[in-house]
């Protein structure tokens, strides 16, 4: 969901996303942390804030840029997003849209959901180094002006 306003062309404003996400640990030590490895393979739902830009060219076709941060994550990692999205209007009131985000800056969040930089020692012994992702998507977009 976008908020924000366009002139010229231009548009600018605050966004709000909700991604269903699965992770798998690449390595896991087998029994030794079985209660810290049991995230393997687990789904869940990530919120995510930020604010976009964009820029339409010609009737028809856009270029956006969006910056989330996620935000409510405890005991798992996050990562920031930069999105890239391409949009096509097919109606007056629908457009296509293709979206690519890469994933930056990533961290651990602890139980009280404080960011910690990584590499992070989660448990003694059990490290984690790295966080790696990216997705993309197509879908149809609703623009409504007032």
């Amino acid at each position: 969901m976008k908020l924000g306003f366009s002139t010229s062309g231009f548009a600018m404003g605050v966004g709000y996303e909700r991604h269903y996400s699965k992770s798998e640990n690449e390595m896991c030590p087998g029994n030794l942390w079985s209660s810290l490895c049991s995230s393997n393979n687990q789904t869940r739902w990530i919120n995510y804030v930020g604010g976009f830009v964009g820029y339409q060219i010609m009737d028809s076709l856009n270029l956006g840029l969006a910056y989330l941060v996620p935000y409510g994550i405890k005991n798992e990692a996050g990562m920031d997003n930069l999105t890239i999205g391409v949009g096509l209007t097919i109606l007056p009131f629908m457009s296509l849209i293709l979206r690519y985000s890469i994933p930056l800056n990533a961290k651990y969040f602890d139980n009280s959901g404080k960011a910690h930089d990584l590499p992070y020692e989660i448990s003694s012994g059990l490290d984690l180094d790295k966080v790696e992702g990216s997705s993309a998507a197509v879908g149809l977009e609703f623009p409504i002006g007032f």
